[in-house]
């Protein structure tokens, strides 16, 4: 099995992603979500273009990055709006709201992601568990970063894939 090996550049841009995700979700605003929908668009129209133009490993790459882009946001941002709710990203950001929303009280609580998890008790007490209702900025900038990373993930996936295929064959061959 092939090493995974990326380059320096490679190394900062997504460190460069992740920071500026991680500021994004700290402060959400509609300025970042406008940043966010169009960083996510391009990058997977990007990632379409070079899945048809490249050859071999980049082609089997950036398809990967493609149908795992698109797909996670079609599944997010599609036609079925209750979907979403049960993804294990929208969990997991529930969870990080549930943290990052108390850190301030500027935050617009205007979006129930979903209905499984009350926000307070019958008695008017906070929810004790960290799901609570969300912004609608933190979940749209939150899942345009998720989706970055299942792509990039699909994309690594595909290439090791890819690999696997090619060294089977010259295995087969030399037999």
């Amino acid at each position: 099995m092939a090493r995974l090996q990326y380059s320096m550049p490679a190394f900062f841009v997504v460190t460069g992603v992740l920071g500026a995700g991680c500021c994004a979700l700290l402060r959400p605003s509609a300025a970042w979500v406008v940043a966010a929908v169009i960083a996510i668009i391009a990058f997977l129209l990007l990632g379409t273009f070079l899945a048809i133009k490249n050859h071999k490993a980049g082609r089997a790459f950036w398809s990967g990055v493609a149908l795992f882009g698109w797909t996670y946001l079609v599944l997010v941002f599609g036609p079925v709006p209750q979907l979403s709710s049960y993804l294990p990203t929208s969990v997991l950001l529930r969870y990080l709201y549930g943290y990052v929303g108390e850190l301030h009280d500027d935050f617009q609580m205007s979006l129930y992601v979903s209905p499984m998890w009350p926000t307070a008790g019958s008695d008017g007490t906070k929810n004790p568990f960290p799901y609570s209702p969300m912004s609608e900025q933190f979940w749209v900038i939150g899942h345009s970063l998720f989706g970055v990373i299942v792509a990039v993930v699909g994309g690594v996936i595909s290439r090791q894939l890819y690999i696997r295929e090619l060294l089977s064959e010259v295995v087969f061959l030399n037999d």
